[in-house]
């Protein structure tokens, strides 16, 4: 279990936080259903491109193509905790198969990275940290243009792909480097292979730009809202449903409670911050909930 930081621990003691083990068992059928829902996204492309055509066409294909990326790319953080299995070799298989090759990505390569965020979540060792103050030094426009257009892509590549990618130089045999960059290959033939049969090859190249701009974007603006300045604690963020839907999906907004547990599934967190609000954590600690993402970067 990754180490609670110093602040984390003291909530857990004062609040006198304890979950039953029963809490982080697995329920397969939640897991199927959390794992299709990117899948279904992508399927919805398909009665698009019927009724649709030239522009609204590419926004609808666009916006479907960015919300089916920010599940997966969920998925990716939940699998890095197990939500497969607890049986690691099994999770992994799975996850890589299953999600992370299809934003070209691995759970292993993912997990090097987050694991050590939560372990020093707020300091100077947290790989992952980058505060609303540095945001807003820099400029939040400049930022996100930085992003979508593509000068963030070799950084995001070293963050989390430089010690697999190390690793693998390493390796005495070629066909241990080419089995384990396998399930990339093989998702993404499955993405090209589903845009070519719908008649739409160039949405691939759509999928591909927003992998490497957009989604992950969202996903750094989404932590500076969770992770608002250096040591200060994580903010669980009730916003609407299509802010959940862009930002953090699969109930990823109860971050604070992810922190607290993060073995917890991911169907379980809402549950988990119904909890912290009977403790009346929430009551004392105003400042660790906030009603939206838009309204924190802005």
């Amino acid at each position: 279990m990754e180490e609670f930081n110093k602040r984390l621990k003291c909530l857990v003691s004062d609040f006198s936080l304890k979950l039953d083990s029963s809490w982080f068992d697995r329920d397969l059928l939640s897991v199927f259903l959390y794992t299709i829902r990117p899948f279904v996204l992508l399927a919805l492309i398909y009665p698009v491109s019927i009724f649709f055509q030239g522009f609204t066409l590419f926004a609808v294909s666009f916006l479907l193509i960015l919300i089916s990326q920010r599940f997966f790319m969920v998925l990716v953080h939940d699998t890095s905790h197990s939500f497969f299995s607890r049986k690691k070799k099994l999770n992994d298989f799975l996850g890589n198969y299953l999600i992370a090759g299809f934003i070209g990505m691995t759970i292993q390569s993912y997990r090097e990275v987050h694991h050590k965020h939560h372990k020093f979540n707020g300091s100077e060792l947290d790989p992952e940290f980058f505060s609303r103050s540095q945001l807003l030094s820099n400029g939040l426009f400049a930022y996100c243009m930085k992003y979508i257009l593509g000068f963030r892509v070799l950084s995001l590549i070293n963050k989390y792909y430089s010690n697999q990618f190390s690793r693998l130089a390493g390796q005495k045999h070629q066909s241990a480097v080419d089995l384990s960059l396998l399930h990339v290959s093989i998702t993404q033939l499955m993405l090209l292979m589903f845009f070519i049969g719908v008649g739409l090859p160039w949405l691939y190249f759509v999928w591909l730009y927003i992998s490497v701009t957009f989604s992950p974007l969202l996903s750094r603006l989404r932590f500076i809202c969770e992770h608002p300045d250096k040591y200060e604690l994580t903010v669980t963020t009730k916003a609407p449903w299509w802010e959940r839907f862009i930002f953090a999906p699969n109930n990823f907004n109860f971050h604070l409670e992810h922190h607290l547990w993060p073995s917890l599934p991911p169907y379980k967190l809402k549950d988990a911050h119904q909890y912290l609000l009977k403790k009346s954590l929430y009551s004392n600690n105003p400042s660790f909930l906030s009603d939206s993402f838009f309204k924190s970067l802005l």
